[in-house]
């Protein structure tokens, strides 16, 4: 293994650049801590855009906003840089509200948001290792392409998605199979011509098709 080029000292540590990470780490540095945040990928977004994971969902409950906060606050930056059409009602009844997002404009609009609360950041830099000493989590060793660099705090955030920090760190954990998904993207599509077809043919969907005012297609099943 590669000799710790060198250290580094901050009161928070955030592991996994997606959703959840980046607004730990917001909300960290807003409460005037000294905050990292660390992601293996060279963007924000996590999984929402490396693996298209979209639209968002549960942000509405039975009519009722349940989420607020910072996670709303990333929508309405959203909305104002026109990447977002912000929430909408889901026509296919898997969730109250369906908020879908321009993944491009989310990657900038998570860095800027990052980059005014003064969050340091570390791209393409993967978990190697949490040090402890007896219950207490010390430090965690990341890699970078200059060499392997040992991050200390008196906060780690765990925002991987898999858990990594904290099992390597002797947290308890169960294991199960989590099913799988295929996600792709296609263009030049004539989605008036498609949206007339799923409306004339809805035995071969699952759920009814609609096209939103702001040009959003939902179909369920296709």
């Amino acid at each position: 293994m590669p000799s710790i080029t060198h250290e580094q000292e901050y009161d928070v540590v955030v592991v996994g650049g997606g959703p959840a990470g980046v607004c730990a780490a917001i909300a960290s540095a807003r409460g005037g801590a000294n905050t990292v945040l660390v992601e293996e990928l060279g963007f924000l977004g996590g999984m929402a855009i490396a693996a298209m994971f979209q639209p968002w969902r549960g942000f509405h409950s039975f009519g009722r906003q349940l989420v607020t906060g910072i996670g709303d606050e990333i929508v309405k930056r959203l909305q104002s840089a026109g990447g977002s059409p912000g929430h909408l009602l889901d026509p296919t009844g898997v969730s109250f509200t369906v908020t879908p997002f321009d993944s491009e404009v989310l990657k900038s609009t998570l860095l800027k948001i990052a980059e005014e609360e003064n969050v340091r950041i570390f791209f393409h830099s993967q978990f190697l290792s949490a040090q402890r000493s007896q219950t207490a989590l010390d430090s965690i060793r990341i890699h970078r392409i200059e060499g392997d660099i040992s991050l200390s705090a008196n906060v780690f955030i765990d925002a991987t998605g898999t858990g990594t920090v904290a099992i390597d760190a002797g947290a308890r954990y169960l294991k199960h199979d989590a099913g799988a998904s295929y996600r792709f993207s296609m263009a030049n599509v004539d989605e008036k011509a498609l949206l007339e077809y799923a409306q004339k043919n809805p035995h071969e969907f699952s759920g009814p098709a609609s096209m939103h005012g702001n040009g959003f297609l939902s179909l369920k099943g296709f």
